[in-house]
């Protein structure tokens, strides 16, 4: 059996961990499945999988410009506590659990498909670094609660609620999807799905007359700020500034200059400003890598949405949303670090001193792309404000959350970790006290938690969803009444230069 562990872990860790090249795989399936030849399936496969990848790279300037930053704020504040990283606990859990988080890992991707296949929820989970994160947390949870010698069991449930929870929470999410792309294509698969579920409701109860982040009117003197990446890079060149200029003032002058590398005050301003702008650039590299794997992935996922499993959407990474509302991401972004900071306030007042809650420290990282997300939720519903509030909302979950979760893996010896995303937080603490009260019980409410998730989502997926339920129609009927208004007024003023000209004519 240990060959089998191998293929597994390759399949997991090698295949299935890496979205490109899932992205690439599915789309040659979908093109396979619409009988396009070896050329169009060869070409649209890696394309896809080269727009995946130009996210990534993205995505990885936006963190490298970030962590700085982050170092950063924490020396100038002096804050001590926690920061969630799901790739930390997840490289420290795969110590002990690889090999179990691996069947989990690939039996729960089949347990998905299944259900994509045989029930109303037709999505299918293609972040695949998620499906790790997720996969290792479940396998850790009920490792400890099952104990030693159970590890079949530990896969079987493992796989089972992995697959649930992969359809049950893009369904649940659904329709503020469709309000921000406009169609029913495409869905999202991220597990900071409660965050966006909470700004989206957040922004339709608050922003009801508030008009939509990427209608800003700037003055003449500013209109450049239309342009989202150079909006964003000046955003980002501002925060940059205010904490270097602190970070001169507060810290040492060689403790400040280590941050960053710098030999003098000049070079450690100028980093700053270089990182701030890397930021801008990591956006955009983001915002075209999505168009780019979009454009094959969506039109080759017909194909498996007719043959393999009928009617499927694609479920994708949150950046796939920020083309949709690119002021939106930065508002969001950071709405969301303030609501982390208030949050942080809270634990330490009150939380932490009465019910042991640890420190959960705002990290730039799960802030800009939860935050982000939250965001463009926001605002679909509820505009600017719902945009602010929305992605404050957003960064209160990110802190408080990790902060109960930390409490059950504490247990298990990763107390200086924890995963950071809202559904982790969530999903994680009720399977964790489901399995704490004996195998039998654990068994019981693990599998009773699956069939209240499938069926709950069953229901909102035909009574909501496919019923066509639209967040925030309120404000949409408002807008379309102020855009009825402003072009009625244009139609006047167009109409009445026009008569002032045949008047002037007629003079003449």
């Amino acid at each position: 059996m240990e060959w089998l562990v191998v293929v597994l872990n390759f399949i997991g860790h090698q295949v299935l961990n890496v979205p490109a090249y899932l992205i690439g795989i599915i789309t040659a399936i979908g093109l396979i499945a619409l009988k396009r030849n070896s050329g169009q399936v060869v070409g649209g496969a890696l394309k896809a999988a080269l727009g995946f990848l130009i996210l990534g790279a993205g995505a990885n300037v936006v963190v490298g410009s970030l962590d700085p930053l982050g170092k950063l704020i924490l020396a100038v504040t002096g804050a001590q506590g926690v920061i969630p990283t799901n790739e930390v606990i997840t490289a420290i859990a795969q110590e002990q659990f690889g090999a179990q988080s691996a069947y989990v890992l690939t039996l729960g991707f089949l347990v998905m498909l299944a259900l994509a296949r045989f029930t109303p929820l037709k999505y299918v989970f293609l972040t695949g670094h998620h499906m790790v994160f997720m996969a290792t947390m479940l396998t850790v949870v009920l490792s400890v609660g099952f104990g030693d010698g159970l590890g079949w069991l530990v896969v079987v449930i493992g796989a089972l609620l992995l697959g649930v929870i992969m359809v049950v929470m893009p369904a649940f999410v659904h329709p503020w999807t469709k309000k921000i792309t406009g169609n029913d294509t495409i869905a999202i698969g991220h597990f900071g799905t409660l965050g966006y579920i909470a700004a989206g409701a957040t922004g339709q109860a608050v922003g009801r007359r508030s008009k939509s982040t990427e209608h800003i009117k700037f003055p003449q003197g500013l209109k450049f700020l239309r342009d989202s990446m150079v909006a964003t890079s000046l955003s980002m060149v501002l925060i940059y500034m205010v904490f270097s200029v602190w970070g001169l003032i507060a810290l040492p002058l060689d403790e400040a200059l280590a941050i960053f590398g710098s030999a003098d005050a000049g070079a450690f301003l100028m980093a700053g400003f270089g990182q701030a702008l890397q930021f801008g650039v990591g956006v955009a590299v983001i915002l075209y890598g999505v168009r780019t794997f979009l454009g094959e992935l969506v039109p080759a996922f017909q194909g498996i949405a007719e043959k393999v499993v009928p009617g499927a959407r694609p479920a994708l990474d949150i950046p796939v949303v920020f083309p949709f509302g690119a002021n939106a991401v930065l508002i969001g972004f950071l709405s969301s670090f303030a609501g982390g900071l208030i949050a942080l306030g809270i634990l330490a007042a009150w939380l932490n001193p009465m019910f042991g809650l640890a420190l959960i420290l705002p990290g730039m990282v799960p802030h800009f792309f939860t935050g982000g997300g939250a965001g463009v939720f926001g605002n679909a519903t509820g505009g600017r404000i719902g945009a602010m509030i929305g992605g404050f909302v957003n960064g209160v979950i990110i802190t408080i959350l990790p902060a109960i979760l930390l409490l059950v893996l504490g247990d298990f010896g990763f107390a200086n970790s924890t995963f950071g995303d809202a559904d982790f937080g969530w999903f994680g603490t009720l399977v964790g006290v489901s399995v704490g009260g004996g195998t039998g019980m654990g068994i019981v409410l693990s599998i009773l938690i699956a069939v209240v998730l499938v069926s709950g989502a069953i229901v909102f997926q035909i009574r909501v969803v496919d019923k066509g339920w639209v967040p925030g129609a309120k404000r949409d009927a408002w807008i379309a009444e102020e855009e009825a208004a402003e072009k009625a007024i244009l139609d006047a003023e167009k109409a009445r230069r026009k008569a002032e000209k045949e008047a002037a004519a007629t003079a003449d």
